[in-house]
């Protein structure tokens, strides 16, 4: 359970874009929303977005590959130093999804 206050750490002039990470999937921005957030699990991520805690697990395995780390909390880390913008990432479970594979 590793949070960090994103006020205090995001500076909106310098955030880096989605667009930078082409091959993540909306799916994939919203587990990584879930785990910034403070939601340390699968289990807690998976029930959020109304998934199964598999699809939560490949899920992050892709997105630790992309982001070039092995631990959850390294990538929270590293989310944070290169300051991607995750701003707008809604981790309801009533939102859109267009690409639920």
């Amino acid at each position: 359970g590793v949070s960090l206050p994103t006020r205090d750490i995001v500076v909106a002039n310098k955030q880096r874009p989605r667009s930078a990470y082409p091959q993540l999937a909306q799916r994939d921005w919203q587990v990584l929303a879930c785990l910034v957030r403070g939601y340390g699990s699968d289990r807690h991520i998976a029930r959020k977005l109304n998934m199964g805690e598999g699809n939560v697990g490949n899920r992050m395995q892709h997105i630790f590959e992309t982001f070039d780390v092995r631990k959850r909390v390294d990538l929270i880390v590293k989310v944070f130093e290169l300051q991607v913008d995750l701003r707008d990432i809604s981790v309801e479970p009533n939102a859109l999804h267009t690409d639920d594979a």
